[in-house]
């Protein structure tokens, strides 16, 4: 088994925290400065970076099942609550900012209209704007996406692992797998990718040396967003909108994932939670509502600032700065509230989930 409680842990919240920033200074410059010319290719990592987080899932979660010996009732509810404990509440204030940016900017508001809004937030609520062809989460929130495809993702893996052999277990799987159809299924495989960089036995050499390998294999994930071209089709259009470059993705992703295989995990000492490792893990862990409340609080602003006829340089880092304090504000509470999540989930545990009856 792996221990992450080394420097190893600090370079994977690192590379979540590089990687919730990349998204949102690329949507910032899209939503508020579209016409600010400048050469930086920061700015068009945002898809790869969603990415090097599934990869990261599978890595996680290959850790959490490993260390803590879970059963599939304390996995279920340990999922539900910590995905709910945020794209809950971002759920409810991505409809706030919509209301608002209606009534300050309509023009700007309609830009990120597409109709249908009472289904897209109902099917989004329950993780299903992303099943088969369809991609309907309300547009002014475009990273729920990825947030559709990361809790099937959680029940598959859920019934692969805990379930697997049996019987009612692989019917189940096949049900699930029938019901969110291909374009989720696509990527898969590189959420994939992290679990076995996870779980597959690592080379015998020196720490030092498997940190640089490491930190190349990222160099190289990275330079592969840059060069390599969508394929098979342009990532945001039919028919897989998101995953429609699944087979480039697929390379990003597992080159991702080498680097976290070679992370030295296991020959590194334990951290003291010192007063810095305390406030950047605090940091790190805000990323999840950095991530899904930064779209619609741009949005928002936007129809602010409209008014002011700032320079496009002046709007982007009026916005990034506003964005980056109110998420983290609000990340900090949600994150404080997450109990409730674990208490509700943890009443439902004899409610049936996927067919399968949860007991204590």
């Amino acid at each position: 088994m792996r221990k992450l409680d080394g420097y190893s842990s600090i370079f994977l919240d690192s590379i979540r925290l590089i990687c919730a920033l990349i998204v949102v200074i690329g949507h910032c410059r899209q939503i508020l400065a579209p016409d600010w010319h400048v050469q930086t290719g920061i700015f068009d990592l945002g898809h790869g970076a969603v990415i090097v987080f599934f990869v990261l899932s599978g890595f996680v979660i290959a850790h959490t099942v490993t260390s803590k010996k879970r059963t599939i009732n304390n996995y279920l509810v340990a999922r539900f609550s910590r995905l709910y404990s945020i794209y809950a509440p971002a759920l409810l204030i991505t409809l706030f900012c919509a209301l608002l940016s209606f009534f300050i900017n309509k023009s700007i508001y309609f830009q990120y209209d597409r109709g249908n809004n009472i289904l897209r937030y109902f099917l989004t609520l329950f993780f299903c704007n992303e099943l088969w062809f369809s991609s309907t989460a309300p547009p002014i929130n475009g990273p729920f996406w990825s947030l559709s495809f990361e809790f099937w993702y959680y029940i598959i893996f859920a019934l692969v692992y805990f379930k697997w052999g049996n019987l009612r277990g692989m019917f189940a799987l096949a049900l699930v797998c029938l019901f969110i159809g291909p374009k989720i299924l696509a990527m898969f495989p590189i959420w994939c990718f992290g679990w076995f960089a996870y779980k597959i036995k690592t080379l015998n050499i020196r720490p030092f040396i498997a940190r640089i390998i490491s930190l190349l294999f990222l160099v190289t994930a990275v330079l592969l967003m840059k060069i390599l071209p969508e394929y098979p089709n342009k990532v945001g259009y039919k028919p897989l909108y998101m995953a429609n470059a699944f087979i480039s993705d697929m390379l990003t992703g597992f080159f991702a994932a080498i680097s976290m295989w070679f992370l030295p995990t296991n020959t590194e000492r334990r951290l003291n939670n010192s007063a810095s490792v305390s406030r950047f893990r605090f940091y790190a862990n805000l990323t999840y509502p950095l991530y899904l409340l930064h779209f619609p609080i741009l949005v928002l602003l936007s129809t602010i600032l409209h008014n002011y006829n700032f320079a496009a340089i002046n709007n982007y880092f009026i916005g990034l700065v506003s964005t980056l304090i109110l998420c983290f504000l609000l990340g900090a509470f949600f994150e404080r509230e997450k109990g409730f999540w674990d208490h509700l989930f943890q009443k439902e545990y004899i409610k049936k989930v996927n067919g399968y009856t949860l007991e204590k």
